[in-house]
């Protein structure tokens, strides 16, 4: 009996998860004056939008319980909670020189606000 010649599909998946990109820029301008408004109390960037949720930069001039010994400064979700991961760097750059130095890099959940 003859073998069979019936061709062979070839088939292919993929797998790549949906990504978005953006670069915020958040400017405190007169930083020493915001000094003072309290330990816990944030000062936030304008929000924007990327990937279809609501993103902002919280800055906590006078630090929190948590948080005394540097400035803290996070990436905070504003939209409604949901699983997401997120690759973030944060920067501090220094105005008269233009060079930055990483404060914060992570992949993790965002915070929630």
């Amino acid at each position: 009996m003859a073998a069979s010649h019936t061709p062979v599909e070839r088939m292919a998946s993929r797998c790549m998860p949906a990504t978005a990109r953006a670069t915020l820029a958040f400017e405190i301008g007169g930083y020493s004056l915001h000094k003072g408004i309290g330990k816990g109390k944030s000062i936030l960037s304008t929000p924007v939008c990327v990937g279809g949720y609501r993103w902002c930069i919280s800055c906590y001039p006078d630090g929190t319980d948590k948080c005394k010994e540097y400035l803290p400064v996070f990436l905070v979700l504003l939209s409604k909670p949901a699983e997401l991961r997120v690759l973030y760097d944060l920067r501090f750059v220094n105005k008269a020189s233009r060079l930055s130095s990483s404060v914060d890099s992570c992949l993790e959940s965002p915070r929630v606000h």
